[in-house]
């Protein structure tokens, strides 16, 4: 990871300095991950249980939305599994407990973080179709809620079954930035929360991943764990975006629009809030020299 780091630095985050630096990681980790039969083992495992309920959810898209619209989502959920499995796979070594000892399969808490990662497209696919394909409403509930909750359930499970590790601490915040950029962004495009709710809540996550990214780079390695303003931005924008899906799906009649939208404005000052924190805290870490400190 050093020599990533180092790659990325010189290169001043450059198109090439990102190739270069990717490929890199991802051959060393497959390496590494190769000399673990059985968890990669595990891992095959999950990823085939998790293409069944995606074989699932293609066909049901295809059952209650246009050919040409389910054939897009579907599409894309393949480019985007074929894109985004290397990196899991390739990050197999940090699936180890806090004394770094290595985990013998990838567990149910590893399980339902890499659903929510894998699944993006077809929930936010799902969800985008209803207004012009109102069957498609049950599923695109079940999808957002299923995802929704196992955000809560890994981090549970996990603590439950006394198996944390690096790979959930990796790869939750990661999952929750794109989830929740992406459910933002799509159901602002088709009318379910306002523009600039969307903006601001992709801008909120946006801000945490580039800057924090670019404080491993030209800062060096840092502990990332939750502050109490990031839990209450990521309480806000789940909740009204749980809200919003629910009206767009099925308007029950004790959720107004008046209501929504004092919801939204908050929301939106939250996130914006979130974003001006994150901002300057990476600037403070930046410049002090602390490793053990919270940004996310």
């Amino acid at each position: 990871m050093t020599e990533v780091a180092r790659i990325l630095r010189d290169g001043r985050l450059s198109p090439l300095a990102i190739y270069r630096a990717i490929r890199l990681s991802l051959r060393f980790g497959a390496g590494k991950s190769r000399a673990l039969p059985a968890l990669r083992r595990s891992f095959l495992r999950v990823v085939a249980l998790q293409a069944i309920g995606l074989v699932a959810v293609a066909a049901l898209l295809l059952h209650y939305a246009s050919p040409r619209s389910a054939g897009i989502v579907i599409v894309v959920q393949l480019l985007y599994g074929a894109l985004v499995l290397p990196f899991p796979y390739a990050h197999l070594g940090l699936v180890r407990d806090s004394r770094g000892f290595l985990f013998e399969t990838f567990g149910p808490a590893n399980a339902l973080t890499l659903q929510r990662l894998l699944y993006l497209p077809s929930v936010v696919g799902a969800l985008v179709l209803v207004p012009a394909n109102p069957g498609l409403a049950i599923l695109a509930f079940a999808l957002y809620a299923l995802t929704a909750v196992n955000d809560i359930l890994d981090g549970l499970i996990a603590r439950l079954q006394k198996r944390t590790s690096d790979f959930g601490r990796i790869y939750d915040p990661i999952c929750d930035m794109f989830f929740n950029s992406a459910v933002a962004v799509g159901l602002a495009c088709v009318g379910g929360i306002p523009w600039w709710l969307g903006v601001m809540v992709a801008l909120r996550y946006v801000t945490a991943f580039v800057g924090g990214v670019v404080v491993y780079v030209f800062r060096g390695p840092y502990r990332v764990r939750p502050t109490l303003i990031g839990k209450v931005g990521a309480l806000a924008v789940g909740g009204v975006v749980g809200l919003a899906v629910l009206r767009m799906l099925f308007e029950p009649f004790w959720l107004s629009p008046a209501l929504l939208e004092v919801l939204f404005v908050l929301t939106a000052v939250i996130a914006g809030v979130n974003a001006v924190y994150l901002v300057l805290k990476g600037a403070f870490l930046q410049a002090e020299g602390s490793f053990d400190d919270a940004i996310y």
